[in-house]
Formats: structure tokens, sequence, C-alpha cells
């Protein structure tokens, strides 16, 4: 998994 993945999963705030 990339490190975007990674950020989204861990801070799903910023997706949404």
């Amino acid at each position: 998994n990339f490190p975007l993945d990674l950020a989204a999963v861990e801070a799903p705030s910023k997706n949404g």
C-alpha cells in the first residue's frame, strides 16, 4: 500500500 493510502486511513478527516 502506498503512503497516500496509509495517510488516508490514519487521517480519514483529511479525506472528508
